[in-house]
């Protein structure tokens, strides 16, 4: 009986052994699994990334008529956000780029509304400030195309107001990280 006991536990030390080296993952460590939604929404921004604007549009469009739970409604929030602002980046038409900028603060400015205990909060607090950023570095360029004074003062005001949103929110999420150290 002795020799059975042995044998069986440096059989099982073996094979726990050979388990852990193996490099296989035990089922409780398994790394969660990605929705069906959010794989369909980074093909979306895989699209965008290589500049296929209309087709990762359409594509969210597509998700957006599925049943969708709550969390995946904000990933697609901040998807279609993410998208616009690349879209902004690379428009080429001025008032299609202008639409682009303010669509993409308008839906990060709902999600950082709605979600201000979000795990990437502060990430998208910096991405809307990026994107006023880029906005008002827009109205500057135009403003330097422009001869009108009365579109140069209005140029003036909207770049300053946009570049003070996108400074204030700069410093107001460092103020959160400090505040999270």
């Amino acid at each position: 009986m002795y020799f059975l006991t042995k044998v069986l536990s440096t059989v099982t030390i073996f094979f726990l052994l050979s388990l852990a080296l193996s490099g296989t993952p035990l089922p409780q460590e398994e790394a969660p699994q990605k929705s069906a939604v959010e794989d369909d929404l980074a093909f979306a921004v895989d699209l965008a990334r290589n500049r296929y604007f209309d087709l990762a549009n359409d594509y969210m469009e597509l998700v957006k008529k599925g049943r969708l739970s709550d969390q995946e409604k904000d990933y697609l929030t901040l998807t279609n956000a993410s998208i616009l602002k690349l879209a902004s980046e690379h428009a080429t038409d001025e008032s299609e780029r202008m639409d682009f900028y303010n669509q993409a603060i308008a839906l990060f400015k709902q999600f950082i509304e709605y979600n201000t205990h979000h795990e990437e909060y502060e990430a998208k607090c910096l991405d809307l400030a990026e994107v006023h950023v880029n906005l008002g570095k827009f109205l500057s360029d135009k403003l330097k195309r422009t001869e009108d004074p009365t579109e140069r003062k209005q140029f003036i005001e909207e770049a300053q107001e946009t570049f003070r949103a996108g400074v204030q929110l700069y410093n107001d999420t460092a103020r959160l990280l400090r505040d999270k150290a």
